[in-house]
């Protein structure tokens, strides 16, 4: 399989952290002891990273079946990947000559 867009351990970690601050914030919020806030909010963090990470597995599992039937429905021809002028280097661009000077844009009218 190729390398996924989100993987499910970033999904897992985010989900995690997500749940800490949370946890955090509201125990404060609510007049709970510093200590108490901290234990509980590492473990929802302890709690919430495996279901993250199943979430997010389904997630990338997901993903990657949906780019795999995308590239069967549209596959790229041979002759789109390399470059035009590999591939025919006679069909290349012409360059524009060194010497030649470029000339400024018109003055835009002045308004009275």
């Amino acid at each position: 399989m190729e390398c996924s867009v989100i993987p499910a351990k970033t999904i897992a970690t985010c989900f995690a952290l997500i749940a800490f601050a949370a946890a955090l914030t509201v125990g404060l919020a609510v007049g709970n002891a510093a200590a108490t806030c901290l234990m509980r909010a590492l473990v929802t963090m302890l709690v919430c990273w495996p279901v993250g990470f199943a979430v997010g597995s389904v997630a990338q599992h997901v993903n990657e079946r949906t780019i795999e039937e995308y590239k069967k429905k549209n596959p790229i021809s041979e002759a789109l990947d390399a470059p035009a002028s590999a591939a025919n280097p006679d069909q290349a661009a012409p360059a524009r000559p060194q010497n030649q000077e470029r000339k400024p844009a018109p003055a835009a009218p002045a308004q009275v």
